[in-house]
């Protein structure tokens, strides 16, 4: 039982096995396949100098950004194989990207300390907000509201105005680096994920913490929201993927994806989706219907290395994913 007297409890009454295991002619991760799964290869491939850190797209997913280790930013419009701009500006590695929920502006985290604010259209660096004394390693955006949120390595959440940028409320609570953010719809309050393996919700009109659930066993390595914002999915180093509802507050739903760490994820909401990447580059698209088993989507991607990250998007109308990793590129793949 929490502080507020939630009690922290996992609904676990519907647990599904996604079988993996390892190709022992290459050593590499495959993902077994389930009936009415099918596995392909990649529909194109969008080269990166070095390798990317992150990736996001506009609601409307006429866009694609990706961070990449050297701190650039590409952006490519949908079905364009070069790039449409390149922003630079940062230093150090890209940490978190995200776009905002009218597609007006792209935040990019970077470890040189600073958030950059760009203009999506024409790609001017708007503004500049700088992290002490850590950077940032997650960011989100409230879409009720011109606000930002930012989790840092020591586990400090921050609320920030972006007219004029200025730090409005920390939020403190979480033991381990941030690792998941996202507003709920109206704005009220702020959910996060840490290392520490829980799941909070935030009260921003006091700061309090409204709930602190158990998430995994062990870090939450991954975290998104649906479009919609109803639904979260974490990924943990327990191997296992949840999703939450988030008007109810309970996990309506376990994946056990094997015994790999969970280290990117992606959700759609219609059909409802999720792509899960694991710590030995295998990725997953797993339709979750409303009755009968998960049908299952599969591709091998780079082997995840300790100086590089992967992400995961899925692409427009949740017709596909597109994987950034440290292959120096981005992988698109069609269902």
């Amino acid at each position: 039982m929490n502080d507020l007297g939630v009690t922290a409890k996992l609904d676990v009454t519907r647990v599904t096995a996604i079988p993996v295991h390892e190709d022992p002619g290459s050593g590499a991760a495959r993902t077994h396949a389930e009936p009415g799964s099918r596995s392909e290869g990649p529909a194109r491939m969008l080269r990166v100098p070095t390798p990317v850190r992150g990736i996001a797209r506009t609601v409307c997913g006429s866009y694609l950004a990706a961070g990449s280790l050297d701190g650039s930013i590409r952006v490519w419009e949908e079905g364009a194989d070069a790039p449409r701009r390149t922003l630079t500006g940062h230093s150090e590695p890209i940490d978190s990207l995200v776009y905002d929920d009218r597609s007006v502006l792209l935040a990019s985290a970077s470890r040189d300390h600073t958030i950059r604010l760009w203009e999506h259209l024409g790609g001017r660096c708007c503004a500049v907000l700088r992290c002490s004394p850590y950077p940032s390693t997650t960011i989100a955006f409230d879409a009720a509201s011109d606000r930002l949120a930012t989790g840092d390595k020591d586990g400090t959440i921050k609320i920030w105005s972006l007219r004029p940028p200025r730090v409005r409320l920390a939020l403190k609570g979480s033991d381990g680096r941030v690792t998941g953010l996202a507003f709920s719809k109206d704005g009220s309050r702020l959910y996060s994920a840490a290392g520490d393996g829980r799941f909070r919700v935030w009260r921003l009109l006091d700061g309090a913490c409204e709930a602190d659930l158990n998430a995994h066993r062990g870090p939450v390595l991954s975290w998104t929201i649906g479009p919609d914002r109803r639904t979260i999915a974490t990924g943990g180093a327990d191997g296992r993927v949840r999703i939450w509802d988030l008007g109810e507050l309970r996990c309506i739903q376990t994946l056990a994806v094997g015994n790999r760490p969970v280290v990117a994820l992606a959700l759609s909401d219609d059909p409802l989706r999720v792509a899960v990447i694991d710590a030995a580059g295998v990725a997953q698209a797993i339709a979750l219907p409303r009755s009968g088993e998960p049908r299952i989507y599969a591709a091998h991607v780079s082997r995840v290395r300790e100086e590089t990250a992967v992400s995961v998007v899925f692409t427009k109308g949740a017709g596909g994913f597109a994987i950034g990793g440290p292959d120096r590129g981005i992988r698109i793949w069609d269902f």
